[in-house]
Protein backbone atom coordinates (compact mmCIF):
# COMPACT_ATOMS: atom_id res chain seq x y z
CA UNK A 1 0.00 0.00 0.00
CA UNK A 2 2.62 2.46 0.38
CA UNK A 3 3.74 2.56 -3.28
CA UNK A 4 0.55 3.70 -4.14
CA UNK A 5 0.39 6.32 -1.49
CA UNK A 6 4.04 7.47 -2.57
CA UNK A 7 2.60 7.16 -6.11
CA UNK A 8 -0.22 9.71 -5.22
CA UNK A 9 1.95 11.89 -3.26
CA UNK A 10 4.39 12.23 -6.52
CA UNK A 11 1.04 13.00 -8.36
CA UNK A 12 -0.13 15.56 -5.54
CA UNK A 13 3.29 17.32 -5.95
CA UNK A 14 3.51 17.29 -10.08
CA UNK A 15 -0.12 18.92 -9.74
CA UNK A 16 0.83 21.67 -7.08
CA UNK A 17 3.94 22.49 -9.07
CA UNK A 18 1.74 22.99 -11.90
CA UNK A 19 0.13 25.98 -10.45
CA UNK A 20 3.20 27.93 -11.54
CA UNK A 21 3.37 27.45 -15.64
CA UNK A 22 2.00 30.16 -17.42
CA UNK A 23 -1.83 29.87 -18.97
CA UNK A 24 -5.75 29.64 -17.70
CA UNK A 25 -5.87 29.18 -14.01
CA UNK A 26 -7.50 25.97 -11.94
CA UNK A 27 -7.06 24.10 -9.04
CA UNK A 28 -8.34 21.06 -10.01
CA UNK A 29 -7.46 19.88 -13.30
CA UNK A 30 -3.26 20.11 -12.35
CA UNK A 31 -3.91 18.00 -9.57
CA UNK A 32 -6.14 15.46 -11.37
CA UNK A 33 -3.90 15.33 -13.96
CA UNK A 34 -1.04 14.76 -12.10
CA UNK A 35 -3.04 12.06 -10.01
CA UNK A 36 -3.65 10.37 -12.80
CA UNK A 37 -0.54 10.54 -14.84
CA UNK A 38 1.46 9.14 -11.23
CA UNK A 39 -1.04 6.26 -11.38
CA UNK A 40 -0.31 5.40 -15.08
CA UNK A 41 3.58 5.80 -14.32
CA UNK A 42 2.92 3.52 -11.14
CA UNK A 43 1.45 0.96 -12.85
CA UNK A 44 4.18 0.98 -15.81
CA UNK A 45 7.07 0.49 -13.22
CA UNK A 46 4.98 -1.99 -11.76
CA UNK A 47 4.66 -3.99 -14.91
CA UNK A 48 9.15 -3.31 -15.30
CA UNK A 49 9.48 -4.63 -11.84
CA UNK A 50 10.18 -1.06 -10.15
CA UNK A 51 8.13 -1.98 -6.96
CA UNK A 52 4.78 -2.58 -6.62
CA UNK A 53 1.71 -1.51 -4.55
CA UNK A 54 3.14 -2.58 -1.44
CA UNK A 55 6.56 -1.27 -1.48
CA UNK A 56 7.90 2.21 -2.33
CA UNK A 57 10.52 2.27 -4.74
CA UNK A 58 12.32 5.05 -5.97
CA UNK A 59 12.57 3.95 -9.29
CA UNK A 60 9.06 3.96 -9.89
CA UNK A 61 8.18 7.05 -7.58
CA UNK A 62 10.28 9.25 -10.22
CA UNK A 63 8.50 7.64 -12.98
CA UNK A 64 5.67 8.02 -11.47
CA UNK A 65 6.81 11.66 -10.68
CA UNK A 66 7.91 11.88 -14.57
CA UNK A 67 4.62 10.82 -16.02
CA UNK A 68 2.26 13.44 -13.13
CA UNK A 69 4.45 15.91 -14.34
CA UNK A 70 3.78 15.06 -18.16
CA UNK A 71 0.70 14.42 -18.08
CA UNK A 72 0.03 18.21 -16.47
CA UNK A 73 2.56 19.78 -19.08
CA UNK A 74 0.01 18.08 -21.33
CA UNK A 75 -2.67 19.77 -20.44
CA UNK A 76 -2.02 22.95 -19.76
CA UNK A 77 -0.47 22.54 -23.06
CA UNK A 78 -3.97 22.27 -24.38
CA UNK A 79 -5.70 24.27 -22.30
CA UNK A 80 -3.92 27.18 -23.81
CA UNK A 81 -3.98 26.08 -27.81
CA UNK A 82 -7.91 26.04 -27.00
CA UNK A 83 -7.69 29.42 -25.33
CA UNK A 84 -5.47 31.06 -28.11
CA UNK A 85 -8.10 30.12 -30.86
Amino acid sequence: MTGLLSWLACGLVAGLAGQLLPGPKSRTVPLIAGLAGALVGGLVATLLGMGGYAEADPRGMVLAFLTGALAVILTQLARLMRAGR
